[in-house]
């Protein structure tokens, strides 16, 4: 009787750590649903800022993140986006995909300097990456260009 109780306690814990986890995954599911619809230019709930809260107090990896701020910033929510990729690299400063959503956000900022920075910081962590190879080129004469 003594061990049944911590055993009883020990399963209802894992059961409503269970529950809240895979809450947690649908709303992730679902915001990033919403990042790639913001980026081929629908509205959403909340605008680009509700967006990007919801993104990241229900998404767990930085991976998730880094797809949402691209997308965000493809449909021109820069501040956000930003925001995004930003706490991609604040929760695994060593994934390349932060870095090189971080770069694709400053070249759609028109900050050439800040996306070589952490496009060169992307092809460090990453030296095959194409396109942290495209993105740590020098901005051309007459100005950056947006993929």
């Amino acid at each position: 009787m003594l061990l049944r109780v911590p055993l009883v306690a020990l399963c209802v814990a894992a059961i409503v750590f269970g529950i809240v986890r895979l809450g947690d995954t649908n709303a992730c599911d679902d915001a990033k649903s919403q990042g790639f619809a913001a980026a081929l230019g629908h509205p959403v709930p909340g605008g680009p800022d509700g967006l990007a809260r919801r993104v990241t107090d229900n998404c767990r990896g930085g991976a998730d993140l880094s797809a949402t701020a691209v997308a965000l910033a493809r449909g021109g929510a820069l501040q956000p986006a930003e925001r995004l990729a930003q706490a991609a690299i604040r929760r695994d400063p060593r994934d390349y995909q932060g870095w090189i959503s971080l770069a694709i956000v400053m070249q759609r900022s028109h900050r050439p300097a800040e996306q070589r920075r952490a496009a060169l910081r992307a092809l460090a962590l990453n030296p095959r990456y194409a396109a942290a190879r495209q993105l740590a080129q020098p901005a051309p004469a007459g100005g950056a260009s947006g993929p």
